[in-house]
């Protein structure tokens, strides 16, 4: 609390309390006010020292007194705002800050006061209003630059809101409340790494914030980097165990590191301790959609839906069950709401995507696609997505393509051995085909065998690539390094593979055989027949025109390749370029492969099913046609997590006839590998 200047009545009374004899100076206060009960500078200074002293009724009655006595008085009505707001009482907090104001229309204490109460209370146009015309006055004020950004962040002004934060640090260097407020705004603004610098240094001053701890974790999570984001959620529920918003980001960090349960007991957690927060409960109902727990979500939504139906996370999963449960129209229904909305920048990618795919349900194609290509360019903007150089992959394929280009290699490819090192380490099945060709329905179904352990997208094989240019000390390794590669070098990197796979999987193989599902190992075969030259690979293929339409209405997680499925030309050249190398590959390895097509699995499951067991070696299981409907419940990290629970069918085949229009620009690079794959014929798709 402020204090006025001192009487020379109470020169030793104050010089005690500014001392910090308050005891003494308490008393020496009493004795003026027996003397004078109105004595204002005595009422008012007794005011402050109860206030510091934490005994708020008694300042109160001191500065409500003082107050009366002089009502115009900025200081004394400053004080008795400041009270007010410790005990509580917002709105006489209010009528003193203002009358403070009225008093002084330059006093940036009080003007911050109460700006801060309106923001407190869901008005910060009117806390902007406050705060403006004060900077006008003393436009040097960081604390008043630092209440006018809160306000503009919460009326979604985030780049008004961090330009005042930057003045705010420009005048107060270790202004700590504004460098966090800034950090608050680099992360809705998408500079992530900005921020996350920031909230280090930060933690470095305050390693017990909780608040900062939650902060620099969200944005570890928006950078992708989920495990390191994890110690940091433990540390400050270590210190707040019932903080919600930490409890919350635990759930989030836990499902995207693929712990699916303990991410749905955070989030259940978090609904008993906010039970009228509707998007903790939508949350919680959205991660069992996840699952494909459709009754339980629908439970636990219907409780979100009757706190906040307006909220548009609850919509989201709302028209999302709505179609996972056959009832398109009203998903349409739900869903056209939120787009007409001015939804959460983050959130609209979201909501685009689900739109898409119930315009597809409802034969609304032309709405859908661009409902895709409003979903894509709203993940494009995104850091995840951004920082990512579009033009890395396909450089990478074509480095691929000229190295297995050059007709010299191919004899140097029959000197390769073609026994694998004798170091007892077992030689993994391979499943690859370009993304969305079916790999993971054909992983579940494998995966239902008791003799096969089936992987979901882990990156051994990439592994290996990259502990190349440890072997070798250069960064341009692979692929130049496979053809110089000696029997040491190979048993090195076999290791690795298997090193990688001990350490991110946590079902142990024992004895059974290993299926390494990665879509893209299909631009690795030449790093995989030098090193497992017994491999047993199967290569998943589906009508192109399918495939790229599928890959641009999926919502990916951002990496180097998949940052091509955001623009639909540069996903037909992605594929044209891996299924290119895959032609090459075809031609000139002696690898062990088995292609199966996509149309073949879904028509006739169990003829196709049968010819891949037999091509791996393994008996047939009659639960491998169980396989599909085994994983609800389980987590699946792909995009296919709705279709491999469901029983095979022939829903998705021949889709791309509903963007015919759409496909025509790009048709000449698709026909040669429509033609090669041996989908020239239009299909017959009258009974899907």
């Amino acid at each position: 609390m402020q204090q006025p200047a001192p009487d020379p009545r109470l020169r030793e009374a104050l010089g005690l309390h500014q001392a910090g004899r308050l005891g003494e100076a308490e008393t020496a206060y009493r004795k003026i006010l027996d003397a004078a009960p109105d004595q204002l500078d005595a009422l008012q200074l007794l005011g402050v020292l109860f206030g510091q002293t934490g005994r708020l009724e008694q300042a109160h009655d001191m500065l409500s007194r003082a107050v009366a006595i002089r009502p115009g008085d900025a200081g004394i009505n400053y004080n008795l705002g400041e009270c007010c707001r410790q005990l509580g009482r917002t709105e006489a907090a209010k009528d003193a800050f203002r009358a403070a104001l009225t008093a002084a229309p330059d006093y940036a204490d009080a003007a911050v006061g109460l700006a801060g109460l309106h923001s407190e209370g869901g008005q910060a146009a009117e806390a902007i209003e406050i705060c403006q015309p004060v900077l006008a006055r003393v436009p040097n004020d960081p604390r008043l630059h630092n209440q006018l950004g809160s306000a503009l962040l919460d009326t979604g002004d985030t780049a008004g809101a961090r330009e005042q934060f930057e003045k705010a640090i420009r005048l107060a260097p270790d202004f700590v409340t504004a460098r966090r407020n800034l950090a608050a705004a680099l992360l809705r603004l998408d500079e992530l790494p900005a921020a996350l610098e920031l909230l280090g240094a930060l933690i470095k001053e305050d390693q017990d914030s909780v608040d900062l701890l939650y902060l620099a974790a969200l944005a570890l999570d928006q950078t992708g980097r989920y495990a390191d984001a994890l110690p940091l959620l433990e540390r400050a529920l270590q210190f707040e165990p019932d903080n919600v918003d930490a409890i919350s980001a635990m759930a989030r960090t836990h499902r995207y590191l693929e712990n699916p349960e303990k991410a749905l007991g955070f989030y259940q957690r978090a609904t008993e301790l906010a039970p009228d927060n509707a998007r903790q409960w939508a949350r919680w109902a959205e991660m069992l959609t996840r699952l494909s727990r459709l009754d339980e979500a629908s439970e636990i939504h219907a409780r979100a839906l009757s706190l906040d139906p307006d909220d548009a996370l609850v919509v989201l999963v709302g028209a999302h069950l709505a179609r996972r449960a056959g009832d398109n129209e009203d998903a349409y229904a739900q869903i056209s709401t939120l787009a007409e909305r001015d939804v959460e920048p983050h959130f609209n990618a979201s909501v685009c995507y689900e739109l898409g795919v119930i315009c597809e349900s409802i034969g609304r194609y032309d709405e859908a696609f661009r409902a895709y290509t409003d979903a894509n360019a709203g993940r494009a903007n995104k850091w995840q997505a951004s920082s990512l150089n579009p033009e890395i992959f396909p450089k990478f394929i074509n480095d691929l393509s000229e190295y297995f280009a050059d007709d010299a290699l191919v004899s140097r490819i029959a000197a390769w051995s073609k026994a694998a090192p004798d170091d007892n380490l077992p030689t993994p099945y391979f499943l690859v085909g370009f993304p969305r060709s079916g790999t993971t329905l054909v992983e579940r179904l494998l995966d239902a065998h008791p003799d096969i352990v089936a992987t979901d997208e882990l990156n051994m094989v990439d592994a290996m690539a990259k502990f190349l240019g440890e072997l070798t000390g250069r960064a341009d390794a692979y692929p130049a390094a496979l053809d110089r590669l000696d029997e040491a070098a190979l048993r090195q990197l076999r290791q690795r593979y298997w090193d990688y796979l001990r350490d991110h999987h946590p079902d142990p193989i024992e004895g059974r055989h290993l299926i390494d599902k990665q879509p893209f190992n299909l631009n690795h075969l030449g790093l995989i027949y030098r090193t497992f030259p017994d491999a047993r690979v199967l290569v998943a293929l589906r009508d192109p025109r399918d495939v790229c339409i599928s890959c641009f209405a999926s919502d990916f997680a951002p990496n180097w390749p998949t940052v091509q499925f955001l623009d639909f030309e540069r996903t037909v050249r992605c594929y044209a370029g891996m299924m290119a190398l895959w032609q090459r590959y075809r031609e000139i390895l002696p690898l062990q492969t088995h292609v199966y097509r996509y149309e073949d699995l879904v028509a006739s499951p169990r003829e196709v099913l049968g010819r891949i067991v037999e091509f791996l070696g393994v008996p047939w299981h009659d639960d491998l046609l169980e396989g599909g409907r085994d994983s609800a419940g389980s987590f699946i990290s792909t995009p296919s997590y709705e279709t491999v629970v469901q029983p095979i069918n022939t829903r998705a085949v021949a889709r791309w006839q509903n963007y015919t229009e759409k496909l025509a620009p790009v048709l000449p690079i698709l026909q040669p590998f429509i033609e090669d794959f041996g989908y020239a014929e239009t299909p017959d798709i009258s009974v899907v």
